[in-house]
């Protein structure tokens, strides 16, 4: 087994000792004395042995013993030796393997964890981006639309009137772009949460036929409504959120169709009513569906146009409906169009608060007579939407005075006899328009109407001012929107005094 003639080894112990690899001596011997000592009932061991060549190979000694004395002690011992040296590179190819595989693993870990830290700095990088983007471009922005919405009280030519539109859909389309990224920045500020109550289907179908209606026809489109109409039917949801989802879905569905029809559907499944938005557009393929619920993905726009949309819609759509606790879906089949499908639960109309806000809009009119003769202090340090803003209300009726700071507002001798005040965020100096108010509350006697304007839509802002008190509205503003949330706090105000 070594290479040795039994004339070129001596069979006594001696010879075996020398025989043994430095390294293994000392274990061999132990294991020998372990044997005869009676600490070992058998005896075995493993060591390296020098072969006639040089090499060295892998022994298995194994042995018993035939002849005791009387104490017990073994006398006579036959054993055997046996060549392990192929299965011992086996076993040293099993353990490299496995350190090798685990290193493998080890270092995979490493690189997923790595690549998770990245996507989460890439998607915090994202936001920070989205939020700085709204907040240099709503500026701007927020002047123009308040200019625009000067004119339409400037008795405009016909032909003057036509660039008005053109130009207030232009604006528009840009606010509802910012509008997407506002609302991304909320889903991830964790501030968007649902508020459950119960309304009328049929208010919600009404409200769909009175918007999209016309949007419709103007492409020569059908739009139809499919719903129970034998019953109330009463459904607890979050209005606010179901009306973003199907504004989303159904605005989706016209651009998207070019001949045919839209139908939106309800229907009672159990304790549910599934409601499914159908068109005859250009649907979409297989490989793509998947993907429709992404941030930033659109199906046929690789120009990036932005007149589509920055591809946010269904990704809102897709997080409203889990914070309704629902679910939303999608079957389609390539030119022949899709439905969007999505449940809520059904309810008890009895229950149903007098309280339930409008679905509606207020006209021009209307927020003239609101804002006539009215006081307004305004606090912003923009020159241009400053300019706007100050424009705007004094077309509609107001008597507007306008301070670049706060500092300045506070020391203005008339400045406790406004009726509103409209303040940005972010002022010269060091208080900002919250802080502001604030100072001026001290010293009302009566609940001061105001509202917040501010250019920052990042998530950090909107959770210091989710509690202030007072309306945040972000740039850009529009009109509606700041006569609302005048009004809502004058409604208030009065129902107060009242009580």
């Amino acid at each position: 087994m070594l290479g040795y003639t039994e004339h070129e080894i001596g069979n006594d112990f001696a010879t075996w000792e020398k025989l043994l690899h430095p390294l293994d001596l000392q274990n061999s011997l132990n294991n020998v004395q372990n044997y005869l000592s009676g600490k070992a009932s058998e005896y075995r061991n493993e060591a390296r042995m020098r072969c006639k060549d040089g090499n060295w190979k892998w022994v298995l000694a194994q042995g018993a013993a035939v002849e005791r004395d009387s104490d017990g002690n073994p006398l006579r011992v036959i054993g055997t030796h046996t060549d392990i040296t192929e299965t011992r590179r086996l076993e040293e190819s099993v353990r490299e393997l496995n350190e090798n595989l685990e290193e493998r693993v080890m270092q995979r870990t490493r690189e997923l964890q790595l690549s998770r830290q990245d996507a989460e700095l890439a998607s915090l990088s994202k936001t920070r981006f989205l939020a700085a983007a709204g907040h240099d471009l709503r500026q701007p922005l927020a002047a123009a639309n308040l200019f625009v919405d000067s004119l339409k009280f400037t008795s405009p030519t016909p032909r003057q009137s036509e660039i008005i539109a053109q130009l207030d859909h232009s604006m528009n389309t840009f606010s509802g772009l910012l509008a997407r990224l506002l609302d991304i920045s909320k889903f991830d500020a964790g501030l968007i949460k649902p508020q459950l109550a119960p309304f009328d289907l049929l208010e919600l179908f009404n409200w769909l036929d009175n918007n999209f209606r016309k949007t419709a026809q103007d492409k020569q489109l059908s739009f139809r409504l499919a719903f129970p109409r034998n019953r109330s039917l009463g459904i607890c949801s979050d209005l606010g959120l179901l009306q973003s989802v199907l504004m989303n879905l159904v605005t989706n569905a016209i651009k998207f169709t070019q001949h045919g029809g839209i139908l939106v559907s309800a229907r009672i499944r159990k304790e549910k009513i599934r409601i499914q938005v159908w068109d005859t557009g250009i649907g979409i393929s297989a490989e793509n569906l998947p993907s429709i619920f992404d941030e930033f993905y659109q199906v046929g726009n690789p120009q990036r146009s932005r007149e589509s949309g920055l591809g946010l819609g269904l990704s809102i759509c897709k997080r409203s409906m889990n914070l309704l606790g629902e679910d939303i879906k999608c079957r389609s089949r390539l030119k022949r169009g899709s439905v969007f499908e999505l449940s809520l639960p059904i309810h008890n109309l009895q229950c149903q608060s007098a309280s339930q806000p409008a679905i509606g809009a207020s006209g021009t009119d209307a927020e003239k007579a609101f804002m006539r003769g009215k006081h307004v202090a305004m606090i912003e340090g923009d020159a241009l939407a400053s300019s706007g803003m100050f424009n705007l209300l004094r077309n509609m009726g107001a008597e507007v005075e306008r301070f670049s700071n706060a500092e300045e507002a506070l020391h203005g001798a008339g400045i406790m006899r406004n009726d509103f005040f409209i303040t940005d965020y972010a002022l010269d100096g060091p208080i900002n328009g919250i802080e502001f108010l604030k100072h001026l509350r001290q010293k009302s006697e009566k609940p001061l109407i105001a509202a917040v304007i501010s250019g920052d839509a990042s998530s950090n802002l909107i959770r210091k001012t989710e509690a202030c008190g007072w309306p945040v509205l972000f740039k850009p503003v529009s009109l509606p929107h700041l006569i609302a949330s005048l009004g809502a706090q004058t409604a208030n105000s009065q129902q107060h005094h009242t009580t």
